[in-house]
């Protein structure tokens, strides 16, 4: 009876529950415990047994710094062990602050501990996305999600059935945003896909990318960081059941503009072999500024503080401790009143180590990409909505019913084009040609958003997709537009428009609507676990759903499997048309490819 009643528990442990989303694992259908836990000689169900209830009570992994010790969590009765604020480098506080990071030692376990007792963010301003999430400087901690099974490997068997490693890359235009946002755990994806995952966080604003010129505080910080945690999980990723050389970072918005730039930089070339890019590219607006620009706000900023002289065009070693011993709450503060804070807050930059120069001539160079590389690049449907909602709201409301003039489209898009380098007669002629001296609202509102989502996302990724297209071939770079959100939108304000916005693909993706059913409808859970099922089966296997396709560019998602789809150019015109026609131009001037 009793060994009947191990037999049905071990059952249960390893085999997918109906409601999985991958119908078995890549180790086969007769894979066991006992399989996965033996030796290179021998295997005891009884030693088995053993060593897993004794993980199962106590979840800790050693590293080479120390142990690690996690919580045993569940989804759907499968097993994951999480590992909460791993410091993966030393805390960029006092002397470090604005330094590019530190490995973590002994010191530093000492003295702050080898995880951090408190989720936070890094320091940013309050807003929607990390919520009440408390921001500290000292906030460079990864997470890491592992299936139970998977951390129970002896040193002696750690290279048999290793798992895909995943590594987020959280968004938020470089301002704003964490690794720890709810919306980012890990636990579905691992459980579901038996995939390890790992967030992490990264410094923000003139924290992660104020730029001195001094080699102290050089700047690109927040990138610096990102590659550090990449380096540590290849050197520790082991110990958790992942296979440091099946890592697939990925990303959306400014995350998945910083994994573009992680594609191309000289520090990271081998601590990855897949790329996920949702909604970002260096080809954006928000791409890396010239070194001097980023250097020019770093100094403005420091005289703002009474840090540097206003004579003063340079940083000296006065105006670094002076900035060292400023209240973080007062260089958090800096410019966010400011209406145009964009244009005074530092973007990432190119010209140093990182980003040797910019990134579309270094896309030129086919050999600044790993040639073995694969990647998954896309957009979703309505990406300029949640850009120029505010102010559309504000011209809808105004003009009711009727039509809007031709004056007040002008008026409007010169206003949202404000300190973009981009004429915005040309633009309105172009997006609405053969005007007549009245436009219908609801035509205005959805040509905007399509003229927005162009200029941000839409065409930056294009272009990015287009390049490793040409460097990496079409069988190893699959594209993609989402075209249907859930019920319960990443940003509220997209849902009473019915728009699939911004970052809607990040809470299916991420198997919220799983983790909360009574939110979310039975077709919000299927979208979920079809977008999981796609990109868990990218990092598996660096292919998707439809390999089988003669062209892999911008695939509809969700799709209907019995149809053929063809190239994005062809399947939606309109939303190239415009890239080729008309951006494409503008784009390689400003970046003089």
């Amino acid at each position: 009876m009793q060994k009947m009643l191990l037999v049905v528990i071990l059952g249960l442990i390893l085999f997918y529950q109906p409601e999985k989303v991958l119908a078995a694992t890549e180790y086969g259908d007769n894979f066991s415990l006992c399989d996965h836990l033996k030796s290179h000689d021998s295997c005891s169900a009884q030693e088995v047994t053993n060593r897993y209830n004794r993980f199962r009570n106590h979840p800790i992994v050693t590293t080479n710094l120390g142990d690690a010790h996690g919580e045993l969590e569940s989804f759907n009765d499968q097993e994951v062990v999480v590992f909460h604020g791993i410091r993966y480098a030393k805390p960029p506080v006092g002397d470090l602050r604005f330094a590019i990071p530190q490995s973590v030692d002994e010191d530093t376990i000492k003295i702050f501990g080898m995880q951090s007792a408190v989720k936070v963010a890094c320091v940013q301003p309050k807003n929607f996305l990390t919520g009440d999430l408390p921001v500290n400087e000292d906030c460079l901690h990864l997470n890491i999600w592992t299936p139970l099974l998977y951390t129970t490997h002896t040193k002696n068997d750690l290279s048999l059935n290793q798992l895909p490693v995943m590594v987020w890359i959280h968004g938020g235009s470089f301002h704003i945003g964490s690794g720890n946002q709810d919306d980012f755990n890990g636990i579905v994806l691992s459980a579901i896909g038996e995939v390890v995952v790992v967030t992490l966080n990264y410094r923000l604003g003139f924290f992660g990318f104020l730029n001195t010129e001094l080699e102290s505080a050089a700047g690109n910080m927040g990138l610096y960081d990102q590659a550090a945690a990449l380096k540590w999980v290849n050197e520790n990723i082991e110990n958790f059941g992942g296979n440091p050389n099946r890592v697939t970072i990925f990303g959306e918005s400014a995350g998945g503009l910083s994994v573009g730039l992680l594609i191309v930089s000289p520090f990271t070339k081998n601590l990855f072999n897949r790329a996920i890019i949702e909604s970002g590219s260096p080809y954006s607006p928000l791409r890396p500024e010239p070194k001097l620009k980023v250097f020019e706000k770093s100094l403005l900023f420091s005289k703002a503080l009474n840090c540097s002289k206003l004579e003063e065009n340079a940083f000296d070693a006065l105006a670094i401790e002076c900035l060292r011993n400023a209240n973080f709450q007062t260089i958090n503060d800096y410019g966010r009143e400011e209406k145009m804070h964009s244009q005074i807050l530092p973007n990432p930059m190119h010209g140093d180590a990182f980003v040797p120069t910019n990134v579309h001539i270094l896309m030129k160079d086919k050999y600044s990409v790993n040639p073995n590389l694969e990647v998954l690049i896309g957009i979703n449907e309505d990406e300029g909505f949640i850009f120029v909602f505010q102010q559309l709201r504000q011209l809808l409301n105004t003009v009711g019913t009727r039509n809007v003039t031709i004056d007040e489209l002008h008026s409007l898009i010169k206003t949202l084009l404000k300190g973009r380098s981009v004429d915005p007669f040309a633009v309105t002629n172009f997006y609405f040609e053969n005007l007549s001296q009245e436009l219908d609202g609801n035509a205005v509102l959805d040509t905007i958003i399509d003229l927005y989502g162009d200029l941000y996302i839409n065409c930056p990724v294009y272009f990015l997709a287009e390049r490793l297209t040409q460097i990496l071939g079409y069988e190893r770079t699959f594209s993609y537009m989402l075209t249907r959100s859930s019920s319960q939108p990443y940003i509220p304000m997209c849902k009473e428009w019915s728009k699939t916005c911004h970052g809607d693909e990040l809470q299916p993706l991420f198997g919220v609507p799983l983790r909360n059913a009574n939110l979310f409808n039975d077709s919000d859970k299927e979208l979920s676990k079809y977008l999981m099922r796609l990109w868990i089966g990218f990092a598996k296997t660096g292919k998707v759903l439809w390999t089988n396709y003669a062209n892999n560019w911008f695939v509809e998602i969700p799709h209907n499997t019995t149809r053929k789809f063809t190239e994005f150019k062809n399947f939606h015109p309109e939303k190239t048309y415009a890239c080729d026609a008309f951006w494409r131009d503008l784009f390689e001037r400003q970046l003089n490819i």
